[in-house]
């Protein structure tokens, strides 16, 4: 089950500023919540894309661990009531439900998680009730604004500038008409990258998944990160992968490479569904990456005696 998991997460990647409160609330929220949302989630909801239960829940973990860093911040931490800090993980929490075990549904599902979800907000029997808005979760960010203590759900579609103009030089195909979808996928595609956490965006073809990436990366600061872009087709071969992977990277030392010092490299994948299966199923050039996100690096062809390269810095 997911337990031992969360009990690991707990213990090692929470702020070390947390007291026993806020470590208790977190644990009240996900007994709350993951065992019900997880058997509603398989027994009334449809995915698009597969996912198992563990990967779910470590998803939550991430998005959730990523919202609570500014809390590692002493100062900050501080000066917050403890009334108010534990309002914040309630709220942070459910935006990372929705974004874990909510984020995988199709559209109906979506809606229907959204009315399980605040049904067990509702409290119950010694639950804590939350006040969360009517409209689907899915419309909202929970955000704090500077000098405020506590933050507060806004529409996405609250965040763009209407006055946002146009320049003239933009070629047509270049243009991005900002909608809800553009401003939460970047939004959640630019809190991935600065919290290093590997992201998979799923739907159909022609809804602008690559266009969103592509635009949150195209605005990372050059000095900071590298972008190695590729798109995979039925010939793509695992060794492919690899090469064109290599190929960017630098020897830091023996058996170890990156990127330049002081970068980080972002590998985005488009058409990842798209490699033929071999004999047994598996798709080598996804085989391939799983290996490199397990394990940082993989073995290195080139050399003779085939040793481990361990890839820094991804």
């Amino acid at each position: 089950g997911w337990k031992p998991i969360f009990e690991s997460w707990k213990e090692n990647e929470l702020p070390k500023t947390f007291t026993q409160d806020e470590v208790f609330r977190i644990t009240d929220l996900f007994e709350q919540y993951i065992d019900p949302l997880l058997k509603y989630h398989r027994k009334s909801c449809h995915e698009t894309s597969p996912t198992q239960d563990q990967n779910l829940v470590r998803a939550c973990m991430k998005i959730y661990g990523a919202l609570l860093k500014p809390f590692n911040d002493e100062v900050y931490f501080n000066s917050i009531e403890l009334k108010s800090r534990l309002n914040i993980l309630d709220n942070y929490f459910i935006f990372a439900l929705i974004w874990s075990l909510g984020g995988s549904l199709t559209g109906q599902s979506r809606r229907n998680f959204d009315v399980n979800l605040k049904k067990i907000a509702n409290g119950g029997e010694g639950k804590k009730k939350l006040t969360l808005p009517d409209k689907q979760l899915y419309e909202y960010i929970y955000q704090i604004n500077k000098g405020q203590e506590e933050g507060t759900w806004t529409l996405w579609t609250d965040l763009i500038n209407p006055n946002e103009t146009i320049s003239s030089k933009m070629q047509p195909q270049e243009i991005i008409v900002k909608t809800t979808d553009t401003v939460r996928y970047s939004y959640l595609v630019d809190l991935f990258i600065k919290n290093e956490i590997d992201g998979l965006f799923c739907g159909p073809t022609g809804t602008g998944k690559s266009v969103y990436i592509k635009n949150v990366l195209n605005q990372l600061p050059k000095d900071k990160y590298m972008v190695i872009d590729m798109a995979f087709s039925a010939q793509t071969s695992s060794n492919q992968t690899q090469d064109i992977v290599d190929g960017s990277l630098t020897r830091r030392k023996k058996g170890h490479f990156g990127p330049p010092v002081g970068k980080r490299c972002i590998l985005f994948v488009d058409d990842l569904n798209m490699p033929s299966k071999e004999k047994y199923g598996a798709q080598p050039p996804i085989e391939i990456l799983r290996q490199l996100l397990d394990q940082g690096g993989w073995y290195d062809l080139k050399d003779k005696e085939r040793p481990f390269a361990h890839i820094l810095d991804f």
